[in-house]
């Protein structure tokens, strides 16, 4: 009886200590995880702030846009940055009432913005403006594509906002770059800037609204 218990009780403690060894491992690999999370998150950050004030992101200086990446903690982080205006492919009109091509909502702050319809050489074919934002977050404008025979996309300009896309990468080796189309940006934010204020007067980094922020979650 006694070798009995003796054994159970081995085997008891032998699985024991598997269960406890995989339970710190797994809680190591999820605080690395939080952690590179959390930089990339205050990189992010500290980056829109930095772009909100001082104009285009591609003309910033800031520690975690352009030059050599951050390290902090034991991680190196970077976020780059792209804006442009938004291209709508005439498909995207219903009528007078456009939709975002990306799949989500425009912002209140465009109305007023100026569009640009194309040809399908890139020539102009007419302008128009944005007359209301729409309670299903579309946009309502004065004239449609119809209005401009041959047009097949239009260009969303925001003379006194900016759209600006963000990509941090969080690494604990140097990064070279961050590239969104290599898959490996632990975070994809699209913020939009309002550099006008509500009396009309224009005001750099009046607001900002975040559009869209994604966390790629997987270890690394």
């Amino acid at each position: 009886m006694a070798l009995l218990f003796i054994t159970i009780g081995s085997l008891l403690s032998i699985s024991l200590a598997n269960l406890s060894g995989a339970n710190l491992l797994n809680t190591s690999g999820f605080q690395n995880q939080r952690n590179s999370e959390y930089a990339a998150d205050a990189a992010m950050s500290e980056a829109i702030q930095a772009i909100r004030y001082h104009g285009p992101c591609e003309s910033t200086s800031s520690p975690t846009l352009g030059g050599q990446p951050t390290s902090i903690d034991g991680y190196y982080f970077y976020v780059s940055c792209s804006g442009t205006p938004i291209t709508i492919p005439v498909s995207q009109f219903s009528g007078s009432t456009v939709t975002d091509p990306s799949g989500l909502s425009f912002v209140e702050d465009e109305v007023g913005f100026e569009i640009e319809f194309l040809d399908s050489s890139n020539n102009t074919v007419g302008f128009t403006k944005v007359s209301a934002y729409n309670s299903d977050g579309s946009l309502a404008v004065f004239a449609g594509p119809s209005s401009f025979p041959g047009a097949v996309k239009a260009t969303l300009f925001e003379p006194r906002g900016r759209l600006d896309w963000l990509y941090a990468c969080v690494s604990k080796s140097m990064i070279v770059k961050c590239d969104p189309n290599a898959g490996n940006p632990r975070i994809t934010a699209v913020v939009h800037f309002s550099d006008i204020n509500p009396s009309g007067g224009s005001v750099v980094g009046y607001g900002l609204d975040i559009r869209h922020w994604d966390v790629n979650t997987a270890n690394g």
